[in-house]
């Protein structure tokens, strides 16, 4: 188009405003939804970080270190939207046709950085939901020791997510492509400037950015999705068979009316591993489903007529910054589960308070970690006439004395986490002094891929 064909800006102006009548973002509901949510997000992540601290554990799993990043990247993220669009620049030709109700006191420089740390935060955690599916198949699919996911995974756990969004943020950065994006939300994020440069002719050219960049990370965000969905029905497919399983073999061993060889305490025994795996399974899909409510809202822009923004951005301003939110309510839900089972008289406002505002002792990551400790390839042994000790009593064991431990053991507070850790599982007195142990110190917990109870 010759320079002759083009628009001036007046009219470019007229066509933006009367653009925008189509979109809800830049009112009232765009500017206080993310802050009320956003404010929300960053007091759940705040939360979980607190309770990991004051737990008996605190950063010795791998399960709370994970969780302890995607809490600090989401307040990252969560605090950046929830400045909505305070960072945007103030003086600008292109950003005052936007009419946003909320205040405006930054520049481009602002805008870029609070674009970067929303895109790090935000795109980090949404990655780290795919590699706590990665942990939940190591340690319950494929039966992983902690002390090899921490050597082995747990390095790409934190490398991968952490280093992709760290590129993703950075070369937005570099292209100039934060900016106010009026059509989708109230914040700096990726988008040209002015947003209508992405248009057909006539169209003002990207004064900020540019459409060849923007279609690029457009198609990294498509692959990195597609790349992050296969891994996730992947690995909860795999947990799923887990904890099928332990499903049949339980009813199995209910149903063999004794003859099986499987004494009353290994049903029992079966029993509650069948209902960890189940619950740690449904804490898995939960935190699925948090990722899905968050980020399906937004990708529905995509598909969708203009008829149908208003009400999905409305969704979206609500929804997006709601992850620190949700993941604290699954996290703590699944500790006063756990703490339940140890102490069942407990009652479950007692529990939560105590795990809320006191220090406690973490049962959940205890047995989650005891598990993967004591998981080795070969066959349970539920048929011994000794009476193993339960999911309850070797944990309460546990619970109530922290300090126990075999003869030949002992802590020193002082020490290093990873020492701490080491002790701690040395400690576990998962199988107790009755539990029966193969020659090779396999225990009854043992359920490898070749697990066989048959009644015959």
């Amino acid at each position: 188009m010759s320079s002759s064909d083009e628009l001036s800006f007046d009219e470019y102006a007229a066509w933006i405003q009367e653009d925008l009548y189509e979109y809800s973002a830049t009112g009232k509901w765009g500017t206080l939804a993310p802050r009320f949510s956003g404010s929300l997000s960053i007091m759940g992540s705040a939360l979980v970080i607190t309770i990991i601290l004051r737990s008996s554990v605190k950063l010795s799993s791998t399960y709370h270190r994970i969780l302890m990043v995607m809490s600090v990247l989401d307040i990252i993220g969560s605090t950046a939207v929830a400045l909505t669009s305070l960072p945007a620049p103030k003086d600008d030709k292109w950003v005052d046709l936007y009419n946003y109700d909320g205040k405006r006191v930054g520049n481009y420089a602002s805008c870029d950085a609070q674009g970067f740390f929303q895109f790090f935060g935000l795109v980090g955690e949404f990655l780290y939901y795919m590699m706590l599916c990665v942990y939940y198949a190591c340690t319950l699919a494929f039966s992983m020791r902690e002390e090899m996911i921490k050597k082995f995974v747990e390095p790409w756990i934190h490398i991968i997510p952490l280093a992709t969004s760290l590129w993703i943020a950075l070369d937005i950065l570099l292209a100039g492509g934060y900016n106010p994006a009026p059509t989708r939300n109230s914040w700096c994020t990726m988008t040209p400037l002015p947003y209508s440069c992405l248009e057909p002719p006539p169209s003002p050219s990207c004064e900020r950015g540019n459409k060849n960049s923007h279609s690029r990370f457009e198609n990294i965000f498509i692959i990195l999705s597609m790349v992050k969905i296969v891994i996730i029905i992947i690995c909860l497919s795999m947990v799923c068979g887990k904890v099928t399983k332990l499903y049949l073999t339980r009813r199995e061993s209910k149903n063999d009316g004794g003859n099986g060889g499987i004494t009353e305490e290994g049903r029992v025994d079966l029993d509650n591993r069948f209902r960890f795996v189940r619950a740690t399974f449904i804490q898995a899909i939960a935190y699925i489903l948090v990722l899905i409510i968050t980020v399906f809202p937004p990708l529905l822009l995509l598909f969708t007529s203009v008829e149908s923004h208003t009400i999905i951005i409305s969704i979206s301003m609500l929804a997006f910054p709601l992850q620190g939110f949700f993941n604290s309510l699954i996290f703590i839900g699944a500790k006063v589960y756990h703490y339940q089972r140890v102490e069942p008289e407990v009652s479950i406002w007692k529990a939560l308070g105590l795990i809320l505002f006191t220090s406690f002792q973490d049962a959940e990551t205890l047995i989650f970690t005891g598990i993967s400790v004591l998981e080795r390839d070969g066959n349970a042994d539920f048929s011994s006439s000794e009476a193993p000790s339960t999911y309850s009593e070797e944990v309460e064991d546990i619970f109530n004395d922290p300090t126990s431990r075999t003869s030949n053991e002992s802590i020193d507070e002082s020490n290093s986490v990873a020492a701490s850790e080491q002790s701690c599982m040395e400690g576990l007195s998962w199988p107790s002094r009755s539990t029966n142990i193969n020659s090779d110190g396999r225990s009854f917990f043992q359920l490898s891929e070749d697990l066989s109870l048959s009644t015959r």
